[in-house]
């Protein structure tokens, strides 16, 4: 029997742990689990999709908060990669009371352009009126044409993809089955309607960086210093405003985690500890460890102040220090 592109999407993706936690709307949210003792920690990067679902920032928060309620059970350690960041600090900001801390895997600042529907401004209101689309999937054919006119179709081809790759895994070669599975994942029959849906949901009631200063849990970043998109201005930027927060720098791309993940888990036990234990970093601000791996590679990790290291860092930040200041009059 032939499969269709969804099986397919999902067959590259399950593995013999693959569990699913059964949420709304029919969806199956595939999630694996490891380990056996210490404190749980929740891995947010990809979602899946499901028809007459907004890819909102708000539907996957709130996927978060029922995961961490009814699978694991407790208060936990959230850690957001890219857009999972963002879903991070929006969960730790508004369900405090489910997160014991929260780490930020180069976060992207940025969901969606789209103002919310109770907003009274001009063009926010105007906008809506224009676009005539909330975000509910599946989204119009006519939308859909023009994204794949535009952009999808040329999006999505192999030599495309694999560009994207070589610049978000900059230290790495690109992995083969990496990119089989996201050229898998594009051709979902509900692929662009996904994309769509997150371009075109509302955003969030607060910025990245208002979401991230409100949560009350202790805050840790750990960011890949040769990222192309989410460049080291915004971890930058972020640990000012969340300036309790202890920053980690690693010589890796858009994903330290699947990069360099010895040392993406060498910052995750040692901050972890610390929170547990109520001590200090074995590491003061400025000084950096090697750490291997179990391939024989070597890599620094620096514990970093969050100030800018290049001339143009150092301007930005100095820019968004007077724009902190005036907004704390």
């Amino acid at each position: 029997m032939q499969q269709n592109s969804a099986e397919l999407a999902l067959a590259a993706l399950v593995q013999p742990d693959s569990k699913f936690f059964p949420w709304k709307w029919g969806a199956k949210i595939h999630y694996r689990q490891a380990g056996q003792r210490g404190q749980k920690i929740l891995l947010v990067h990809g979602f899946g999709v499901e028809e007459e679902l907004r890819l909102s920032i708000d539907t996957w928060t709130e996927l978060l908060a029922d995961f961490i309620t009814e699978v694991i059970r407790e208060p936990c350690y959230v850690v957001g990669n890219s857009l999972g960041g963002y879903l991070a600090a929006q969960l730790a900001a508004t369900r405090q009371h489910l997160c014991r801390g929260v780490v930020y895997l180069n976060a992207t600042p940025f969901w969606a352009f789209m103002p919310r529907p109770e907003t009274q401004e001009l063009t926010g209101r105007l906008l809506r009126r224009v676009v005539g689309y909330d975000g509910v999937m599946p989204a119009p054919e006519g939308l859909k044409r023009v994204l794949r006119s535009l952009w999808w179709d040329k999006f999505t081809t192999e030599d495309t993809v694999r560009g994207i790759l070589k610049q978000v895994y900059p230290i790495r070669m690109v992995d083969e089955k990496l990119l089989s599975n996201i050229l898998a994942a594009t051709q979902h029959e509900l692929a662009v309607d996904a994309i769509a849906s997150i371009i075109f949901s509302p955003g969030t009631v607060e910025r990245f960086g208002k979401l991230a200063a409100d949560a009350r849990c202790p805050s840790c970043l750990i960011y890949g210093r040769h990222d192309p998109w989410v460049r080291p201005v915004w971890g930058q930027r972020l640990k000012r405003l969340v300036p309790n927060a202890a920053y980690f720098e690693i010589p890796a791309g858009h994903c330290p985690h699947d990069e360099t993940p010895a040392a993406v888990h060498w910052c995750l036990k040692e901050w972890i500890a610390s929170v547990e234990e109520d001590r200090p970093l074995c590491l003061d601000v400025g000084e950096e460890i090697v750490v291997g791996s179990e391939a024989g590679e070597e890599v620094i990790v620096k514990h970093v102040s969050g100030e800018g290291q290049t001339f143009l860092e150092r301007c930005v930040g100095f820019f968004h220090k007077a724009e902190v200041g005036r907004s704390a009059r």
